[in-house]
């Protein structure tokens, strides 16, 4: 009964525009929402490159944006979590201008990880250089394990 009535009555509500605007806004998730939104623009240095953080992302790959003294985080750990999500996870050192590190809520004397997702938006934030964090997210968000298991690796 319900697929007759329903094949009687939808287009008889299409015709009228609002309900038309509704249904395709929420077909199409056009107001789906994130708190905070995605994370904002602005001058950074990226691996040594003058960028703007939007550029900096990557739209295939999760980016792990390291922000903070650069001493704190050990190449060979950060190398050995990209080997274990190939293709999956970008490392990037990050130094942010004055307004964008206020902005974002980044303390330029501590490590900061920011695992950004290909659709801009921050999926996890840890105040610290161990990297074994964003293993346990990664194998949380994408279910499963990365290439050799081996978590807990410390930069």
């Amino acid at each position: 009964m319900r697929p007759r009535v329903a094949t009687a009555v939808l287009p008889l509500l299409t015709r009228v525009p609002a309900i038309r605007r509704a249904a395709f806004r929420a077909l199409a998730e056009l107001d789906v929402g994130y708190r905070n939104g995605p994370l904002p623009d602005g001058p950074v240095v990226v691996d040594g490159r003058p960028l703007r953080l939007q550029q900096s992302l990557s739209p295939t790959a999760f980016t792990l944006l390291l922000c903070g003294p650069g001493d704190h985080w050990a190449t060979p750990a950060v190398r050995a979590l990209e080997s274990r999500w190939p293709g999956m996870v970008r490392a990037r050192q990050l130094n942010v201008s004055e307004g964008l590190r206020q902005g974002m809520g980044l303390d330029p004397r501590r490590s900061t990880q920011l695992l950004v997702r290909p659709d801009g938006y921050l999926g996890h934030r840890v105040d610290a250089a161990d990297l074994s964090a964003v293993d346990d997210y990664l194998r949380t968000v994408l279910g499963g394990s990365s290439r050799d298991g081996n978590i807990g690796v410390r930069a």
